[in-house]
């Protein structure tokens, strides 16, 4: 009798149940693409975001970052300490090698230019780099990205020294890709070939760029390197990992295992401290922290589209039911006027509003994870992977909404007297 009364009640109200199920199958689609995306894009938006540059240090012991005053380097007034190149290749060998993307390392000078002191910087643009029995390509063309080059990239194989040139020196000098420029470094003078234009909007903007070796041939330098960018993918940091982080000797040994096999950027920073023992390797915190609050902030918008979605779905769901029951008082003022009570009346309501949500589960389950690959390759120009949590998102999803639903239908429900109800019929 139950079953035969809810399948009575499915062929009578089939337009109201379109609607409820519609507005379950929309929130739950939403809510599914939202989770999925969450659920796997949080490595792809931090890829995204290495496209504006490292996030990483490493200087040597005692050695402090390049301040420029006047287009001089006065951080050459402390002690000049280097690092060697040959071990630059084993920063691929620590733990988290795989979330290595690109480092490349530096050597700057002063230089005469046409009369003015300015900056060379000696640099790998695409190098192959020989590690683990892997050939890994890597320099400024893959750790900064957002380089506006116009004209050519430097090709690290060139038979001819080449130079690219920052966009304020380039238009104080009119220079041109293609010219020719000779560089005066101490005694020595070396011609180059313009191979581009750098524009960053930054320091890049005043400097001249070139191979790392002509540099350090030029300075007497070979084999060493001033410092070392590195950009790697990692995770934001939680209050109690920062605590940790800052002093991994004094971990316990549970603790210290489990901050050293997470990719937090001050656990990445002690592997490559492992590397180079007379370095420091500082995390650019600017950086870092802006990508874990682009990512931080990116999920919160998610989550709340998510919330939005859910109680939209919930209201229209509220305004079918409350419909549904209005179109149906007769019938239940009569099963309640021949013994039936609030319970199983209410019962009778809520395996309705059960199987709709089932139903909604189901399409809108399939809906969301289309929706999600649409996104993903929208925005963020990549597949969107499919995780198993998604059964039991979208069934819980759907009946919450569901449920939201009938809490105002169901209230009206147990207010509803037969007496009330036959009288006016």
């Amino acid at each position: 009798m139950f079953f035969r009364i809810v399948a009575q009640s499915f062929r009578r109200q089939r337009r109201r149940k379109a609607i409820a199920t519609s507005a379950v199958v929309l929130g739950t689609s939403v809510a599914v693409a939202m989770t999925t995306i969450a659920l796997d894009i949080g490595d792809k938006i931090n890829r995204e975001l290495k496209a504006f540059g490292a996030n990483l240090v490493i200087i040597p012991k005692g050695r402090t970052l390049p301040l420029e005053v006047g287009g001089e380097d006065v951080s050459r007034l402390g002690r000049e300490t280097f690092l060697p190149e040959p071990l630059i290749p084993k920063i691929k060998t620590i733990f988290w090698r795989n979330n290595i993307l690109a480092f490349t390392p530096f050597l700057t000078t002063s230089a005469t230019f046409r009369g003015r002191i300015v900056t060379l910087v000696g640099t790998w643009f695409s190098r192959p780099v020989p590690c683990q029995g892997e050939t890994v390509v890597t320099g400024m063309r893959h750790l900064a990205p957002y380089w506006h080059v116009t004209g050519a990239w430097i090709a690290d194989d060139a038979e001819q020294p080449q130079v690219m040139v920052g966009r304020a020196l380039a238009e104080a000098f009119q220079l041109r890709p293609g010219e020719r420029i000779t560089i005066e470094v101490g005694e020595k003078r070396a011609s180059f070939s313009i191979a581009g234009i750098v524009a960053t909007g930054g320091a890049e903007d005043d400097q001249l760029f070139t191979t790392l070796d002509i540099v350090q041939e030029l300075t007497h330098r070979q084999g060493q390197v001033e410092r070392i960018l590195v950009s790697a993918l990692t995770t934001p940091e939680d209050k109690v990992y920062e605590r940790l982080g800052r002093s991994p000797r004094e971990l316990s040994p549970e603790e210290f295992e489990s901050w050293y096999c997470t990719p937090f950027i001050s656990s990445i920073a002690f592997q490559l401290n492992e590397i180079f023992p007379t370095a420091e390797v500082k995390p650019i915190r600017r950086v870092a922290e802006s990508e874990g609050r682009i990512l931080n902030k990116v999920m919160l918008m998610m989550m709340i589209i998510v919330a939005l979605a859910l109680m939209a779905a919930a209201l229209a769901v509220m305004s079918t039911m409350m419909t549904m029951v209005l179109e149906r008082r007769s019938e239940i003022g009569l099963l309640k006027a021949i013994g039936s009570g609030n319970s199983p009346v209410v019962r009778l309501f809520l395996a309705e509003a059960l199987i709709i949500g089932l139903i909604g589960a189901v399409i809108g389950g399939a809906i969301g994870v289309f929706l999600a690959q649409v996104i993903g390759q929208a925005v963020f120009g990549v597949h969107i992977g499919v995780n198993l949590l998604i059964l039991p998102i979208s069934l819980i999803a759907a009946e919450l909404i569901t449920l939201i639903g009938c809490a105002a239908p169901v209230r009206m429900l147990l207010r509803l007297r037969p007496v009330d109800i036959l009288r006016s019929t």
